[in-house]
């Protein structure tokens, strides 16, 4: 996690100008995988600002206006603050920059039964929220990337389980699941309370049209684990919330076991291909095993006990 490109405030002053913000003062974030971010504290309010290190222009305009379909959607996510000139994605060094209304919340890692109630509530109602024409319909990391990082020679027993879980689920997914708009990392820094009330649900970087029980199956993954394994309780409360809003239908509620392993597997594919290929970390090298073990364990459950438990 870095800032990859660091400015100065002289910098700053001449990316704000059409913006119309007076800054402050404004400090780096750390977290981001693939942007450098700053929370900026101006005369007007407070603002986040995200500088794109891998995504395009047209990437960062989709995503921009994504939120503010969202928001038109009464959906709590980032508010873009756009330019006096109506733009809501500029540049700065040939990289593009949004610029977003800073939202007062806190993160935290063990979420209450209510808690879980209120995301799946909200998952729910993403979920009912028409899906833009411009979102790819394939998840950035789904099962149609594995491939890209098998017979590497980095970590050949890991490329082996990759490459026979990637056969089973080409096998067993089934077809013709509701699709539509999904946010697909909905993993706890990704959720913003305060005063145990949920605020936001943030980082639609990944957003597509996509199965609505994957984005469900990598709630859980994100959401759901206690001591690094998926509690069940606390999934029964994510997906209570959930239904509260939006019914799973017969295959849905099947095939959740399933999509909670395809999650884990995708996980670890990307920190596989991050730690190891993109940006090769000592430290995180072997991450992408924390997944693995989590998807071996989800694999085993006996499917009556998992849906007598999580659909009581």
């Amino acid at each position: 996690m870095a800032i990859y490109t660091k400015i100065e405030a002289s910098d700053l002053e001449k990316i704000v100008v059409p913006y119309q913000i007076e800054v402050v003062d404004f400090t780096p974030i750390d977290g981001g995988n693939a942007n450098s971010n700053y929370h900026i504290r101006a005369k007007e309010g407070e603002y986040m600002l995200t500088i794109a290190e891998e995504k395009s222009l047209q990437q960062v305009q989709n995503l921009a206006t994504l939120l503010q379909w969202l928001g038109e959607h009464h959906f709590s996510t980032s508010q873009v603050h756009a330019s006096i000139t109506g733009e809501i994605v500029t540049q700065y060094a040939e990289k593009p920059i949004l610029v977003k209304k800073w939202i007062y919340g806190t993160v935290h890692e063990n979420f209450s039964a209510d808690e879980l109630r209120q995301i799946g509530n909200s998952m729910a109602q993403l979920h009912q929220i028409p899906v833009p024409h411009y979102l790819p319909k394939l998840h950035p990391y789904g099962y149609q990337v594995f491939s890209t990082v098998i017979d590497k020679r980095l970590d050949t027993e890991y490329e082996y389980w990759l490459k026979e879980r990637l056969q089973f689920l080409e096998k067993n997914l089934p077809e013709n699941l509701p699709r539509g708009l999904v946010h697909g990392d909905i993993f706890f820094d990704n959720v913003l309370f305060e005063n145990n009330k949920i605020k936001a649900i943030i980082d639609f970087e990944e957003a597509c049209n996509y199965y609505f029980i994957f984005d469900l199956g990598m709630g859980v993954l994100g959401l759901c684990r206690t001591d690094g394994k998926i509690d069940l309780a606390k999934t029964r409360a994510l997906i209570k919330g959930y239904e509260q809003v939006r019914s799973l239908d017969f295959l849905e509620k099947d095939s959740l076991q399933l999509f909670i392993e395809y999650g884990a597997i995708a996980t670890s594919w990307w920190r596989f291909w991050k730690y190891n290929i993109h940006s090769p970390s000592l430290n995180l090298g072997d991450k992408h095993w924390e997944m693995v073990q989590v998807a071996k364990e989800v694999e085993i459950l006996n499917k009556e006990h998992f849906l007598s438990i999580v659909f009581e």
